[in-house]
């Protein structure tokens, strides 16, 4: 018994096994690159996760801008009750040295 081939059956035997081969070097591609589009996927919801735990810690240690805003005002007022003072202590100086 002899298997007879003909041209165009080798052609198409070939080709198909070349198929065959680029079909799983294809599958083997897309394989990589879905775990790294996971791996990808998994950072960024790692990255999100840090990112709402910084924000919400800043949100609870931080001081608020009305707070700051409030001390400012109360240290500026404090600081010009003390140049007051001075100004005052000054002018009594003066006077002292003034007087003979």
């Amino acid at each position: 018994m002899t298997i007879d081939l003909t041209g165009a059956q080798i052609f198409s035997i070939v080709l198909n096994l070349l198929l065959i081969c680029l079909a799983f070097f294809i599958r083997q591609w897309m394989t990589r690159q879905q775990a790294d589009i996971d791996a990808a996927a998994a950072k960024i919801s790692s990255l999100t996760k840090e990112l709402h735990d910084y924000q919400l810690q800043c949100a609870r240690d931080f001081a608020q801008r009305s707070d700051v805003t409030n001390g400012r005002t109360e240290m500026m007022e404090a600081i010009h009750v003390v140049a007051a003072k001075v100004d005052r202590l000054f002018d009594k100086l003066d006077m002292k040295a003034d007087k003979p």
